[in-house]
């Protein structure tokens, strides 16, 4: 949620956020592991690796590498046969059992079912393996879960090749495993771990509560395997691993959940490939601790979509006025994939359409990889304390905020924003403790005499990638200073006053990059003169979507020609190209030949259109064109423009608006400068030196 606020007296908005960085640490105390990543030694059911010193990362739970017992789906004509016929059941070896059309598996071994039955298959063979084939079964049971493992070391059941197989139980449980009658709570339940592998299909339908459950690890390797669930569709509580197969889920709880609140090693997930269909009524993925992706095929709707996002709400309508999400009684929640402490993304394709946040972190966050489409009715991605942008193609459709965190840094990659709102948003805080959120939030003076929040924490750092940006409210907004040092970054702003381009409390740095922010005068903001980067700041009256806007040299050699999807009237241009002494033209209109992307053009020429202005640059900060100044917070006003630049509403520039008939407390000064400490970058050769596609981040 942004914060911005131009009265003379403002209550500060304290965000409070209990944050995890990373995953937690493991036990070194425990010398028995299993790991996401590496074969059994000891108990099977500990997860992760205990000899793990400091805090574990998603990283370390890959590359996602199975046990060989994991990938085996054969099996030796010696295996027991249990055939299922009606209310009969046969088994051609020992180690079955056979009571009121209850089968029980009692010790390690293959064993191939086959048939159907009303009734329950039972594994109960503590700690031993247990292979368990299904080759054409059909099993119901209107009272429990017709399959169930009470008792083993892990079970790996193995779809038949060609084979189709069916579980399904009833609305309400009568026959339970446990004093409590809580388990099972699932068509497939296991206290052990889980393996499903196979060339053959699986349906589950889960009526009474989930699909598939273990209560350990959950590990799919191949197969095909739908399932349908009146709560979870897949539930490990220990970890779901995915790591191949056909999967399609339709929940009305999670989709796929790893729930283990208890123990900070476990509770997480790993997806490294499989064609995965989530639709789920509340998260699509959701795990307690860490959500890791490097490949596979992902489609996931959450809460019924975008579509079926709560409204949003102006808090304080009119001039400075803030805007909060009206979550009213919402006691669910309804992300597209969700982590507790971290979420990490380094492949795949995955498509998201979310009723809340698309991609959502209570910790940290990073994608470095991985192509990412979201639709969502909130935040596109969301990490409580810090998002970071390495790799990968992201494309925000539809949000309301486009990416959020407290520290946002853009490295690489290609990101397009569609926002309803802001398109980059840094702020809140990183303490756990509310107590402590005085001491982390202060207050900055406006250009307006007004009083700015100032979140001590939030950082908003772009120092390469490419990053397009199409949003209503402010396209680029942190509550602690912007620094951008490097890489491409388009903005289409707001049309209306009330939001700029370009919005931050403490000032803008550009050290290098190119920025080119076009959108409203109202609230227009420009960079600071202590940047490292000569920048021009150009008023140009209100133009019209797809109006060409075209800035070139003495030598007629085209710096930039940008067409914005959007209405504008102020335009932010920073680039390498721009030197001190040189004297450059501004055109309005015309056409130009070259190769468009997102409205920026690249080689060809540019023709027609009217001269607007033409500047020399002179200071880091030029400024040209009508109305072409704009806020500066570390100058407390509104640098010098052709025609200089009156604050909204008539509002004297200067004058300290009142809130509530009260003044501002006379003593109220801005914080330090700030102070940017990276050297300017230079893209790479193209249209005037400048190619949007590349990487212009350090060479």
């Amino acid at each position: 949620m942004k914060h911005k606020a131009y009265f003379a007296f403002l209550t500060a908005l304290i965000l409070c956020a209990g944050l995890v960085s990373g995953c937690s640490k493991a036990d070194s105390g425990d010398s028995s592991t299993r790991t996401a990543a590496g074969s059994s030694a000891g108990d099977s059911t500990d997860t992760v690796q205990a000899e793990q010193p400091g805090a574990l990362q998603a990283t370390f739970l890959l590359p996602l590498t199975l046990d060989p017992e994991d990938l085996d789906d054969s099996w030796e004509d010696s295996a027991v046969q249990v055939t299922l016929s009606g209310d009969t059941v046969q088994a051609s070896g020992e180690g079955v059992t056979i009571e009121d059309n209850t089968v029980t598996i009692t010790r390690a071994g293959t064993y191939v079912v086959s048939g159907t039955l009303d009734g329950v298959l039972r594994v109960d063979a503590p700690k031993d393996t247990v292979h368990l084939v299904l080759n054409g079964v059909t099993l119901s049971n209107d009272a429990t879960a017709p399959v169930q493992v009470t008792d083993a070391k892990k079970v790996v059941l193995t779809l038949a090749e060609g084979s189709s197989n069916q579980l399904t139980d009833g609305k309400t449980y009568t026959s339970f495993s446990d004093d409590a009658n809580t388990e099972p709570n699932a068509a497939l339940f296991a206290k052990s771990d889980l393996t499903i592998n196979g060339k053959g299909s699986l349906q589950v339908t889960g009526q009474y509560a989930n699909g598939i459950q273990s209560k350990d690890t959950l590990c799919i390797v191949s197969g095909s395997i739908r399932v349908m669930a009146a709560n979870h569709g897949l539930k490990g509580k220990d970890a779901v691993l995915i790591a191949g197969g056909t999967l399609t889920v339709d929940a009305q709880g999670d989709g796929i959940r790893a729930s283990n609140d208890t123990d900070s090693r476990k509770g997480y997930v790993v997806i490294s490939d499989g064609q995965i269909t989530v639709d789920a009524g509340q998260d699509g993925i959701q795990a307690e601790t860490c959500l890791a992706v490097t490949g596979g095929d992902l489609t996931i709707t959450a809460g019924g979509g975008s579509a079926n996002a709560d409204p949003h709400q102006e808090s304080m309508p009119g001039f400075g006025q803030q805007t909060q999400t009206d979550t009213g009684t919402e006691t669910v929640s309804t992300k597209g994939m969700k982590a507790g402490t971290e979420l990490y993304i380094a492949g795949g394709i995955i498509s998201i359409d979310a009723q809340d946040d698309g991609l959502h972190s209570n910790g940290s966050m990073t994608l470095a990889g991985g192509e990412i489409t979201i639709r969502t009715g909130d935040d596109g991605v969301h990490a409580d304390s810090s998002l970071t942008v390495q790799d990968g193609d992201i494309r925000i459709e539809e949000s309301y905020e486009g990416l959020e965190a407290v520290e946002l840094y853009i490295q690489g990659g290609t990101v397009h924003i569609t926002a309803g709102d802001d398109g980059l948003n840094a702020a809140g805080s990183l303490s756990a403790d509310t107590s402590a959120q005085g001491e982390t939030t202060g207050y900055v003076q406006t250009a307006f005499g007004g009083m700015g929040m100032v979140d001590q924490d939030a950082k908003l750092e772009i120092s390469g990638g490419y990053v397009y940006i199409n949003a209503d409210g402010d396209g680029i907004d942190s509550n602690n200073g912007v620094t951008i040092s490097g890489g491409t970054v388009l903005v289409c702003g707001p049309t209306d006053s009330a939001n700029g381009a370009l919005d931050s409390e403490t000032g803008i740095v550009v050290n290098g990059g190119f920025l080119l922010a076009v959108g409203s005068s109202g609230m227009a903001e420009i960079p600071e003169d202590t940047s490292g980067q000569y920048a021009a700041a150009i008023g140009t009256g209100t133009q019209q979507a797809g109006t060409l806007l075209t800035i070139t040299d003495s030598d007629g050699q085209v710096l930039c020609a940008f067409a914005p999807e959007k209405q504008y009237q102020h335009v932010v241009f920073s680039a390498p190209a721009l030197q001190e002494g040189e004297t450059y033209t501004v055109t309005l209109g015309g056409s130009c030949s070259g190769t468009e992307t997102d409205g920026l053009y690249t080689g060809g020429d540019c023709t027609g259109g009217t001269e607007l202005t033409s500047f020399t640059v002179s200071d880091r900060i030029t400024t040209a064109g009508s109305n072409a100044g704009g806020m500066n917070p570390q100058g407390g006003g509104f640098p010098g423009g052709q025609d200089g630049m009156m604050p909204p509403d008539r509002q004297e520039q200067g004058a300290h608006p009142s809130f509530d008939g009260q003044e501002p407390p006379e003593d109220m000064t801005p914080p330090d400068g700030f102070d940017p400490t990276q050297e300017g970058k230079t893209p790479p050769g193209g249209f005037g030196g400048f190619d949007p596609k590349a990487n212009t981040g350090n060479a």
